[in-house]
Order: C-alpha cells, then structure tokens, then sequence
C-alpha cells in the first residue's frame, strides 16, 4: 500500500528528474581513492549478481568488432577507457571469446593505480600485450586520429562532464572510428524501483543519501543520443539489456538493503530478458543502453 501511494506519474517524474540533476563532482577523488570502501574493494562485475548481464555486453562488444572489423585487427589500434580490473580485454582475447589476438595494439587508461596494478598483473599472466596507463578520461594523454577503436563501458555515468569526454574521445579517435560505449537509463524498471524507496526514506530521514549520491548519474535515452550526436557520433547499432536486472533497494539507510529481484531470479529471467530486449516499445525499461558509433568528423 505504502508503494502504491507512491507509484504516480508525477512522482515518478520528479524523482527522475531529481536523479538526473546529480552531478558526479565527487566521482574523480572516489575513484582514484586507494583505501577502506573504495572502488576496487567493491567493483566486480565478473563475480556480482549482475554478471551474467556483463558478459552479455562483452559478447555483444565481440559481436560487433568483427562484424565491423571483418578483415581481422593488425593494423588497428584500440583503445579502452577506465579499464577497471582488465575485464573487457581479458574476455576479447584468446582465453575466453578469442575475438582479439594476443598482440593487437591495445592501450587502456585507468584513474585507479590499484586496478590499473592489478590489470597489468592479469594481462601478463594470460600473455596479453596491452599497454596501461594512469590517467583521467577528461585529458585524454593522446595525440588527435589516434586509435581506430574506443571502449568505454560502465563508465560515462559516472563522468562529471560527459560531453567533454565524449569531445576528447572524437579527438584522439580517427574520422570514420568506432566508439562502443554504454549507460544506465534513468527510465528502466531498476531504476524507477530504486527512485520509489529513495523518495520513501528521504521521508523517512531528511539527511538520506543514496550510495550513488555524487558519483552516478544514469542519462534518458534521448538525452545521451544528443551528447553523442553533437559531438558528431552517429549510433550506428545498439542493445537495451537488464529489464530484469536484480533489483536491491535501500531500508532506511544505504547500509540496510533488501533484494526484490536477486541474482537467481534475474538468471532465471535472462532468456526473457534477451528475448524482450529487442522490443523497440521495451527499450526505455531496460536498465543498460550499449551503443557503437561512428566518428563522424571530418
């Protein structure tokens, strides 16, 4: 009853609008700390109860690069941004999808010195070369038509300025390149759940904070479409995933969360989820938007 009186149009609507007005102006100083609770302590996504929706996106990244790369990667050059633990590189190569050979020019950027340690130790165990750099995805330390390819997934959600991302990444990205990139939709079912008891414990307690508060950000559909077109990126292809990603919600605070859809129920939906996920009506109610674009600079 108590969410009921809660799920309306206008509420709903407002909460959207509250989260999208988020900044994320405390995201570079959370993600570069090395200490108790930070980034590398929790981020996991090989191994969280939304693994099986990662390694969907992974395979669909592998997907796309070979139908877009039909004549194999030797002269390519790529380039992954806030490459975390070496996920995405380590699933593309021979170990896992063997879509990239072992020696492709592949260059990642972390702002995390522990993930970035703990990459390199991952790439030399499984004999990838890739060359690793510390540094922050708004100066991109790269000269202009640098790389073929760009991948920056989980990442731009949490990006205080976006756009100018995206403007560095049309920089050091070739005309005609590919930028593969994802968000969260504010307009899924997970996060119009988690909006509904975010608005119930700020009743509840005026201090609340939810544990995204200043480090995410999750974009509309045609709001992220825009930073991509006016920096003259044209979608060229793209997924909606996760309508039933698992959905875990805060109980007054951000330290007392309850599952409504845990890890098993959401594997169990997965085919339904990737049957729906191709439903054009559907789409806003997913929780992940992956996208390749093209560069359409001249």
């Amino acid at each position: 009853p108590i969410i009921l009186c809660f799920y309306t149009p206008t509420a709903i609507i407002w909460f959207h609008n509250l989260v999208d007005s988020m900044n994320n102006i405390n995201a570079p100083s959370y993600f570069k700390k090395i200490g108790a609770n930070d980034v590398f302590s929790w981020w996991d996504p090989e191994h969280d109860d939304r693994a099986h929706l990662y390694l969907w996106e992974v395979r669909k990244i592998g997907e796309w690069l070979k139908l877009y790369f039909p004549l194999g990667f030797k002269k390519i050059r790529i380039l992954e941004i806030a490459s975390g633990k070496g996920r995405i590189r380590s699933y593309l190569g021979t170990k896992h999808l063997k879509i990239l050979p072992n020696n492709v020019d592949y260059t990642v950027i972390e702002i995390n010195q522990q993930m970035l340690n703990y990459s390199k130790n991952r790439f030399k165990g499984e004999g990838l070369r890739v060359n690793s750099i510390l540094g922050d995805a708004h100066n991109l330390p790269f000269n202009k038509n640098s790389f073929d390819i760009v991948i920056c997934v989980e990442t731009f959600v949490h990006l205080p300025k976006l756009r100018k991302v995206v403007k560095e990444i049309g920089k050091v990205l070739k005309p005609n390149g590919f930028l593969i990139s994802n968000v969260d939709l504010s307009t899924s079912l997970r996060r119009k759940v988690k909006n509904i008891f975010f608005m119930i414990n700020s009743k509840i307690n005026s201090s609340y904070k939810h544990r995204g508060s200043g480090i995410f950000k999750p974009y509309g559909l045609e709001e992220y479409e825009n930073i991509l077109l006016k920096e003259k990126f044209t979608i060229i292809n793209k997924l909606y995933y996760g309508l039933f990603a698992p959905i875990e919600i805060e109980i007054y605070d951000k330290d007392h969360r309850v599952a409504l859809i845990n890890k098993f129920i959401s594997q169990k939906l997965f085919w339904l989820d990737k049957l729906l996920s191709y439903k054009d009506k559907l789409s806003s109610m997913n929780t992940y938007f992956l996208t390749i674009s093209k560069n359409e600079k001249n």
